[in-house]
């Protein structure tokens, strides 16, 4: 069975899911409501939501081991190594044992810490197209490669 994707896909709408997950973290009930990111796993219609939350996960680690280079964040002067990123990224999605039972706001504030950033507030930082979605595009961009590179195989 061949899973059809739709506009929902794109990488704005994957980013928003993902910024969705921060102020509560990555955990398997929250990704088994988010269906664009279901649908990345490629998995039938059949299989469980919480299946596939559990595939999701591992493709969002996945995506996170293939960071690679320097990225630019919203307009910001300085460039970022894929490691900065990556722990920011892992640090508002709470993929490591550390962050669990960190409010989100103490989680951005770590995030900003791995970035190396200089007077940016956590406020800013997670406004609404701000920062913390730059993350998110970049996360959600490599999810995506990662998806047509795994259908092309």
């Amino acid at each position: 069975m061949t899973t059809q994707f739709s506009d929902d896909d794109s990488v704005g709408s994957i980013a928003d899911q993902l910024k969705g997950m921060v102020a509560y973290g990555a955990t398997l009930s929250k990704i088994s409501s988010m269906p664009g990111l279901l649908r990345l796993t490629g998995m039938p219609e059949s299989c469980s939501p919480q299946a596939k939350a559990v595939e999701a996960l591992g493709l969002i680690r996945a995506a996170l081991g293939r960071l690679e280079g320097t990225y630019g964040i919203h307009r910001r002067p300085e460039s970022f190594t894929a490691d900065q990123v990556r722990q920011a990224l892992v640090w508002l999605l709470v993929l490591n044992r550390r962050a669990g039972g960190l409010s989100a706001g103490n989680r951005r504030h770590k995030a900003l810490e791995a970035l190396g950033t200089r007077g940016l507030t956590v406020d800013t930082f997670r406004r609404p197209g701000m920062y913390e979605y730059s993350l998110m595009l970049i996360l959600a961009r490599e999810l995506l490669e990662g998806r047509a590179v795994a259908m092309a195989a």
